[in-house]
């Protein structure tokens, strides 16, 4: 027996169904998928993009940055 004999693959209608979480979910080729949380290495790159990107909105001001 394989791994995808053992496997119950839904419909988007029945996704559709499932209760909202807080915990981001897909649902690929009839399976649910749970992501993955963000690493702190990406939470790092994320931040100092961010600090950049506010560094040349403050020197434009025609541009308005909220976050």
């Amino acid at each position: 027996m394989t791994l995808d004999a053992l496997t119950t693959r839904i419909t988007a209608a029945a996704y559709h169904d499932y209760p909202e979480t807080s915990i981001p979910t897909e649902l690929i080729d009839g399976e649910i998928v749970v992501a993955a949380s963000p690493k702190f290495t990406h939470q790092q790159i994320v931040a100092r993009v961010y600090d950049l990107i506010r560094q040349i909105v403050q020197i434009d001001s025609m541009f308005f940055f909220f976050f």
